[in-house]
């Protein structure tokens, strides 16, 4: 669990993300968002 507030709970579900950024895949995921808004999910 994340933030359980009444505020964090209103806001994410109470819940924390992780992200992981690849080097070797920040500049290719940016020009396809940049181009075609295409979000890379993995």
């Amino acid at each position: 669990m994340g933030d359980t507030s009444p505020m964090g709970i209103r806001r994410a579900l109470g819940m924390t993300v992780n992200d992981v950024y690849r080097l070797s895949d920040v500049e290719r995921n940016h020009e396809a968002y940049a181009k075609n808004y295409r979000v890379v999910r993995g």
